[in-house]
C-alpha cells in the first residue's frame, strides 16, 4: 500500500511529467533484473515480427524492422505508460470522449438491459479506462477477477481515491461452483465481470487447450469460458488498446456459450477460446508493444 500511494502522491503532483521519471527507473530495475522477462519479450516480439513478415508483410504493425535489444527496452517502457494510463483512469483522468469504440452499440445494449454480463479480455493494454465509461453512467458497475491477493490492496486504494467507484477487483483462485454462484450473484444484479484469459492459473493449470497463437500452438486457460457456460449470462470480448493520445476499445460478441446444452459445451468452449485466441492475435500483431506477459507464453510447463 506504501508503493501504491506513493505513486499515486507524485501522479496527483505532478501529473505524468515527474512520474515518468520514478516509473523509468521502475523499468529500469525491472529490465537489468529480470532476464526471464528481457527474454519472454524477446521471444514474443521476434515471433509477432517473423509471423508478420512470413503472413501479410502489408499489415499494419508497429514493428517493421527486426526486434532489437532496444525494442525490448520499449516493450518495457510501454509497460510503464500503462501503469500511467491506470493511475490517470483510477483518478477519473480518462474521459470517454478519449476512447473510440468498436461496436459500441453491443455494449450500450447489454448496459441498457440491465441484466450484466461476463467480458473475457486480456492483459494487452489497459482494461482500466473502462472506468471512464462509469463518469457518466454511476449506476454502471464492473468486478474485474483477479488471481492475486493483491486485490484487497487495490480495492482500498481506489475507495480512497474516489469512495464512489464503479469498479471492483475480486480475487478468485480457482472457477468452481463456488466461484460461479459469487459471480452470479453479481451479474443478476447488473454488474459487469471482467476477466482474462490469457494467463494460465497456477491453481488451474490442468484445465486447459491448445491452439494456434502467433504462428505457434500455445496454451489458454479454459476456466473463464467454462465459467461463462455455468453463468449462463451474455458473453463477450474486449479490449482496449492505446493509440497515440487516444485509446480504442474493441467490443464483440462470442456467441455459443450462453445457452449451451451439456453435451455440446466441450465443442463450444474449445470454439470460444480459439475465437478468443483470434481476436487477441489480431490486436498483438497491431500493436505488439502493448501485450504484457513478460514470460514465455508458449512454454508454461514451469
Amino acid at each position: 500500500m506504501f508503493g501504491l500511494r506513493f505513486m499515486l502522491a507524485v501522479y496527483e503532483v505532478s501529473g505524468r511529467w515527474l512520474f515518468r521519471p520514478f516509473a523509468g527507473l521502475v523499468v529500469i530495475y525491472f529490465f537489468l533484473s529480470s532476464a526471464r522477462a528481457r527474454a519472454a519479450s524477446k521471444e514474443y516480439l521476434n515471433r509477432v515480427w517473423s509471423h508478420t513478415i512470413l503472413s501479410d508483410p502489408q499489415a499494419p504493425s508497429s514493428l517493421r524492422h527486426r526486434p532489437t535489444i532496444w525494442t525490448t527496452v520499449r516493450h518495457f517502457f510501454c509497460f510503464s505508460e500503462a501503469i500511467l494510463d491506470k493511475l490517470a483512469a483510477w483518478k477519473g483522468d480518462i474521459r470517454e470522449n478519449e476512447i473510440d469504440y468498436v461496436n459500441k452499440d453491443l455494449f450500450e445494449q447489454r448496459y441498457r438491459d440491465g441484466k450484466g454480463g461476463l467480458w473475457i479480455t486480456s492483459h494487452i493494454g489497459n482494461m482500466e479506462v473502462c472506468r471512464a465509461i462509469g463518469q457518466k453512467q454511476r449506476d454502471f458497475r464492473m468486478t474485474v477477477l483477479v488471481h492475486t491477493r493483491h486485490a484487497r490492496n487495490f480495492n482500498r486504494l481506489l475507495r480512497e481515491v474516489d469512495p464512489r467507484s464503479n469498479i471492483e477487483l475480486l480475487e478468485v483462485s480457482q472457477f468452481n461452483v463456488a466461484s460461479a454462484m459469487l459471480l452470479q450473484k453479481r451479474i443478476s444484479s447488473g454488474r459487469f465481470v471482467v476477466i482474462v484469459a490469457d494467463r494460465v492459473s497456477v491453481n488451474d493449470r490442468k484445465r486447459v487447450a491448445r491452439c494456434e497463437f502467433i504462428g505457434k500452438q500455445a496454451t489458454f486457460p479454459l476456466g473463464p469460458f467454462m465459467l461463462a457456460t455455468m453463468l449462463d449470462c451474455p458473453v463477450g470480448t474486449i479490449f482496449c488498446v492505446r493509440e497515440g493520445r487516444r485509446f480504442r476499445m474493441v467490443i464483440d460478441d462470442l456467441p455459443g456459450l450462453q445457452g449451451s446444452r451439456r453435451g455440446e459445451r466441450d465443442r463450444v468452449i474449445r470454439h470460444a477460446v480459439e475465437t478468443y485466441a483470434a481476436r487477441l492475435e489480431d490486436l498483438c500483431l497491431r500493436y505488439p508493444l502493448q501485450w504484457f506477459n513478460f514470460f514465455s507464453f508458449w512454454d508454461q510447463s514451469d
